[in-house]
């Protein structure tokens, strides 16, 4: 009995432990803003990055490209010409950190509209500056 005792809480204690553990989060996709919004805040510069990851990936999906009408080397190039205006325009006025899902799906919805992958109508402005 002592012996299940001294089991339950030393794999309490190891459960604990890897919980609260703060590790940063290599952002390498879109995926991984937003696992790490679960976690913890998300800085805008890591957003621009899975963001523009995301906006490749859809660029190379040769599936997504043929149901809109365009080709994956038409994206690539309508996605170079356009990234850095639309980063630009897109992040002009977010939040230094991302707090939730919501905000991240908005700023990468607008982006890929604005580098020509996504179509979206009548988005409202995403943050306002005080």
């Amino acid at each position: 009995m002592r012996y299940l005792l001294i089991l339950i809480l030393v794999v309490g204690s190891g459960y604990l432990y890897k919980i609260n553990q703060n590790v940063d989060v290599n952002i390498d996709s879109y995926q991984a803003i937003i696992t790490q919004i679960e976690t913890k805040d998300v800085t805008v510069s890591d957003v621009k990055v899975g963001v523009q990851k995301l906006a490749e990936y859809l660029c190379n999906d040769i599936r997504q490209q043929m149901l809109s009408g365009s080709s994956v080397s038409w994206c690539v190039d309508s996605y170079q010409r356009k990234k850095d205006r639309c980063e630009l325009e897109v992040f002009a006025n977010t939040p230094k950190f991302f707090t939730d899902k919501q905000q991240i799906t908005l700023v990468s919805q607008r982006f890929t509209a604005c580098v020509g992958i996504g179509q979206i109508s009548q988005l409202k402005p995403l943050f306002e500056r005080d």
